[in-house]
């Protein structure tokens, strides 16, 4: 097997080893020729000339060597059905190519051109194509017969080897291969046409015009010097062009005009030269106005049959909005890491301690502030559960966490004196943030905690916690048993007794004495309030509820859970409300005000009233049932004018406290006042004994109190 030449001249095959041809010195081209040389039976030998590669050249030697048939296919009607059959010995003449191709029968559209573009020979196929008749086209320059490629054959043409096919080249919605041409004037070229399909996936040959016309990608086919050979529509404008024939005119090497580094533009044709594909390559190029154009891309080298280069294609895209993405994307991310950073500077070193809570209630986060501020700090680990912390926080300051969600506003807001269970007591602003899970997926509320100037200090309360009632009579020493009898209990303890007789005393008294003692005592007074806002001071209501609902509120009830409510005046609450409480106190449950959750909490009731309740249930005005709800223990604080024996004791007493207060030095009491004290019958009760020896210690400048001293409307 043999590599052949092509003299076109002679219209002789030569052999490759010829740089010239041998007989006439013309040029030789390579037309991808082989000569097949083989022994058959009967000692002849067989010569085929094989026209289509390497490949082909094999398959009909090995037919031939079986002894096949060698029927011509119809898809290999191009230059390798071009054969010529000799016998050994015998000297017969093989048909030139031209002659071949030109004929009627030409299986391809050719056409051959001079060096100026002018059509020489056009056979039948190229004629049909065109619609031109053989007289017609011959001498038209070819930018005539095909005005809309006009810019793009001239740069092929251009850029086409002398001595070397090239192709297949994009034209218009036909593939064209260019072959070196000796004419009896000159050199030129053979073009051959035909039809760009691809195959649908049923098999059936579909047209590629459309598909490059309409691809979403850059196609492009460039010569060795930088010309365009073939563009999509989409290449041109991506270098800004209006049209893949403005971008063939206008642009004559793109390495000089559009890229934007020459060194990258030889690195990669470097790379491309030496047979390695250039895959997802970004590079930035310049439009046509000077604009960069941000690009990924794809390329590989097309080498000809003498191992030299002839074109570059592949396809790029613009990935300049990607770019753009990404930088905005970088720009964030470092904005975000500013803001952490800033976040995190101001979450450390802000004054209010802040608590950031999950949707699981459980601890997330907690600046120093309220490790300092916040009693309960050995508690704020990540992840710790609210459930616990609830237990041990006296003052429910955390409760406001299981406020429904809002909408990101101060939902629970309120002051309040955490005792911390040691006699000191911190002065607390609390402000609970709730948000909705559309707000934040994982934070369920921020909790702030504020230390304002420094409250008044605590009464003492170990007098309370002693149970160390002042009075010595019957009444009052049963009080005193009892309070101990229930230091253990926790139940409903209902306090009856006139205005101003103590009741209030007696209920702290029972709560300091009792397991909630480290707890809060919320003291409600019920005749203080309407059925509304008293309803929203026990239960809470959120935003909206009603007029002047201006923000979410926590009842109190909520707001002494784990601890004691003290209902004081129970006596004057309306039926509606009357009714509500009942059902607190059979389930611990209620509801906000405009809210249906149902919320639980674990809270003591104890309830004060001055007024006769077996009457007010006779009258209707009291309901039964929560009468004997209430009435589960019932405690009766006997009037001032029943206990006179205990007046003395009692005024020793205030006397001492207002001693302290006003810095006085009074130490007794005559004979005629105290019994002035003790022969009055005291309507306001220990409310009014105590408000009158303050008068009383004021109006004194010396160290004993006197008649003198007394208020005049004391029955002298």
């Amino acid at each position: 097997m043999a590599v052949l030449v092509y003299c076109a001249a002679c219209r002789r095959y030569r052999s490759m080893r010829h740089k010239i041809c041998p007989v006439c010195s013309g040029s030789l081209v390579s037309v991808g020729a082989y000569r097949v040389n083989i022994s058959v039976s009967g000692g002849r030998r067989v010569t085929r000339v094989v026209h289509g590669g390497l490949a082909e050249a094999m398959a009909v030697e090995r037919a031939l060597k079986r002894g096949l048939p060698m029927r011509r296919r119809k898809e290999d009607r191009l230059p390798s059905a071009v054969q010529s059959v000799s016998t050994a010995g015998t000297d017969r003449e093989m048909p030139t190519l031209m002659e071949f191709f030109m004929g009627e029968n030409s299986p391809v559209e050719i056409m051959a051109i001079d060096v100026g573009g002018l059509v020489c020979l056009a056979n039948k196929g190229a004629l049909a194509r065109f619609g031109q008749g053989r007289q017609d086209l011959s001498g038209l320059p070819l930018a005539e017969i095909i005005p809309e490629a006009a810019h793009q054959l001239e740069g092929i043409l251009a850029s086409a080897p002398p001595d070397e096919a090239m192709g297949p080249i994009c034209l218009l919605d036909t593939l064209m291969h260019v072959i070196p041409l000796h004419l009896p004037g000159g050199p030129g070229h053979a073009l051959i046409f035909r039809e760009h399909t691809i195959r649908a996936h049923d098999g059936k040959p579909v047209s590629a015009k459309g598909i490059l016309e309409n691809a979403t990608v850059g196609i492009f086919q460039i010569s060795t010097e930088g010309r365009f050979l073939f563009a999509n529509p989409y290449m041109a404008k991506l270098f800004g062009y209006e049209s893949p024939e403005d971008l063939f005119a206008n642009l004559s090497d793109v390495g000089a005009q559009h890229y934007k580094s020459p060194r990258h533009r030889n690195v990669m044709l470097a790379k491309l030269d030496r047979g390695q594909g250039a895959s997802d390559l970004e590079y930035t190029f310049l439009k046509r106005d000077g604009t960069p154009v941000h690009t990924r891309f794809s390329s590989r080298a097309v080498f000809g049959r003498f191992g030299r280069v002839s074109y570059y294609e592949g396809f790029i895209t613009n990935i300049s909005e990607q770019k753009e993405t990404q930088r905005d994307l970088m720009l964030a991310r470092q904005t975000q890491d500013v803001y952490k950073q800033e976040l995190e500077l101001l979450f450390n070193n802000i004054s209010d301690g802040i608590a950031i809570i999950d949707r699981q209630e459980r601890m997330v986060s907690v600046n120093p502030a309220l490790r300092h501020i916040c009693p309960l700090h050995m508690y704020f680990v990540p992840g710790f559960p609210m459930e616990n912390l609830h237990k041990n926080c006296a003052t429910g300051c955390f409760l406001g966490v299981r406020s429904p969600p809002g909408s990101g506003e101060k939902d629970f807001n309120h002051q309040i004196i955490c005792a911390m269970g040691k006699g000191e007591r911190l002065n607390l602003s609390l402000s609970t943030s709730s948000f909705a899970e559309n707000q934040s997926a994982n934070i369920k509320a921020v909790v702030v905690m504020r230390k304002l100037p420094e409250a008044p200090s605590l009464p003492d309360l170990s007098p309370l916690r002693q149970n160390s009632i002042i009075g010595k009579s019957r009444a009052l020493r049963d009080i005193a048993a009892m309070v101990r009898r229930l230091s253990k209990a926790e139940s409903t303890v209902l306090i009856t007794g006139e205005s101003g007789s103590g009741k209030e005393l007696l209920a702290e008294m029972l709560h300091y004495n009792s397991p909630r003692s480290e707890r809060i005592l919320q003291k409600i007074n019920c005749a203080a309030l309407s059925e509304t806002l008293l309803e929203s001071d026990l239960f809470g209501h959120v935003k909206g509820s009603f007029t002047g609902a201006t923000e979410n509120k926590a009842g109190r009830l909520q707001l002494a859970n784990r601890g004691t409510a003290l209902l004081d005046e129970i006596g004057d609450v309306s039926p509606n409300t009357q009714l509500k409480l009942l059902r607190f106190l059979d389930t611990h449950e209620y509801q906000q005000v405009g809210n249906p959750r149902t919320y639980t909490v674990d809270v003591r009731i104890i309830a004060c009233t001055n007024a006769d309740l077996p009457k007010k249930i006779a009258s209707g005005e009291f309901r039964e049932d929560l009468y004997y709800r209430l009435k589960v223990i019932t405690m009766h604080m006997p009037a001032l004018r029943e206990i006179k024996g205990d007046i003395p004791e009692l005024a020793h007493h205030f006397i001492n406290m207002f001693n302290t207060r006003l810095k006085k030095n009074v130490n007794r009491v005559s004979l005629q006042a105290m019994a002035l004290l003790r022969g009055h019958d005291w309507p306001g009760n220990v409310r009014e004994l105590k408000n009158v020896l303050e008068y009383a210690c004021i109006m004194c400048q010396n160290e004993e109190i006197t008649v003198e001293h007394l208020p005049e409307d004391l029955g002298r």
